[in-house]
């Protein structure tokens, strides 16, 4: 049997590619990857180590007694009780990954749990990465728990092997859907000469940005790096460069709207729309970005109403994820370091298919 590749069913990533970029290089002729990209690779590789942090969901008693080379009928798997199907968070990708299996949680020991590995590949039981579970319960507000999601699987087959072992059938993944594929390539944008002419970029992280944004590594990355702690944007325009409107000017029916019924349209606006919307003239602009409480009030707004998948994050003990807006203190300066992260850039393809999966859940009313 040839290696098996099992992919998260909400994000459509692989747990393997932490270890697919640290050993890219292994597999370029000796000595043509440089120092700079060296560690490039092999510190993007250690910074995505959490995308190996994995849950199993399923029925575990069912498991135990599953035959590894074969499934499970999908009548006799529909008919499990709810009470039988739960999720073991903390899994990894280890020593039986190539066969389809997890192994279970590491204990303070060191060592996996004794019962595992766990196969994930097809059965009784399912695997999606951890970090995507907050991410389906905020996106579908809750109603698309684990233990609906290995219903959608098993309707689809995920039990005995009929479906489609890489996703979920009618789920759009976006731009890794071309990518899930037996030996997925962690810069699948880029050409392995052109990663290592990176190295005349001199510097370890302008290659690192290089390969997250046109190598396509964006795609694979951890999706909750929220950039909260970061300096704010030195590119953010200085007040003095917003021009106030000439004195006498006419104001358009636009420009004559109160400042509280445009911040209310800009929230339904792409951000896109939002800077063309203020370029129009010297009027809209200081209403809309000529002062930092204006801009804050703005960006505040269309994240909490047209981007909510920028939101910080916050997960209690029970494994409840809700927002905390609250933790942001310069939404402008935040929503600008969110639209030009690769990892929000993740977030937001893996919360568009959460949406999909929420839909067929209640199509199936599973």
């Amino acid at each position: 049997m040839g290696k098996i590749t099992v992919f998260c069913l909400i994000s459509g990533c692989t747990p393997e590619i932490p270890h697919r970029i640290r050993t890219y290089q292994d597999y370029q002729p000796p000595n043509s990857v440089g120092r700079l990209v060296s560690q490039a690779l092999s510190e993007l590789g250690t910074e995505e180590e959490t995308v190996n942090d994995v849950t199993a969901i399923g029925d575990f008693d069912a498991h135990e007694n599953q035959d590894s080379g074969g499934g499970i009928p999908k009548e006799i798997a529909l008919g499990t009780p709810d009470f039988r199907i739960s999720a073991l968070r903390h899994c990894r990708a280890g020593g039986s990954w190539e066969h389809g299996a997890v192994d279970g949680p590491f204990g303070l020991n060191g060592k996996a749990d004794a019962r595992g590995p766990f196969l994930v590949s097809f059965g009784a039981l399912l695997m999606v990465q951890t970090f995507a579970l907050p991410i389906l319960h905020l996106a579908t507000h809750g109603r698309v728990t684990p233990a609906r999601l290995w219903r959608l699987a098993v309707h689809q087959g995920h039990s005995d092997l009929s479906g489609d072992c890489s996703g979920l059938v009618d789920v759009d993944y976006g731009e890794i859907s071309e990518q899930r594929e037996q030996y997925p390539d962690p810069i699948p944008w880029m050409n392995a000469e052109a990663v290592i002419s990176l190295e005349e970029l001199g510097d370890v992280q302008a290659i690192k940005e290089t390969i997250i944004h046109r190598g396509g590594f964006w795609m694979w990355m951890s999706p909750d790096s929220f950039p909260i702690e970061l300096a704010s944007c030195r590119d953010d325009p200085p007040l003095t460069l917003i021009e106030p409107p000439m004195a006498g000017t006419t104001l358009s029916a636009v420009e004559s709207l109160p400042c509280e019924l445009l911040c209310a349209i800009t929230e339904q606006l792409p951000m896109t729309s939002l800077f063309s919307l203020s370029s129009t003239s010297r009027t809209l602009r200081a209403i809309l970005l000529g002062s930092e409480a204006g801009r804050n009030a703005i960006a505040r707004g269309w994240i909490m109403k047209s981007a909510p998948w920028y939101i910080p994050v916050a997960t209690s003990r029970d494994y409840e994820p809700h927002f905390e807006m609250g933790q942001v203190c310069d939404p402008w300066a935040y929503m600008r370091r969110c639209l030009s992260s690769g990892s929000m850039r993740n977030r937001v393809r893996i919360w568009k298919a959460a949406e999909q999966i929420d839909k067929l859940v209640g199509q199936l009313y599973v």
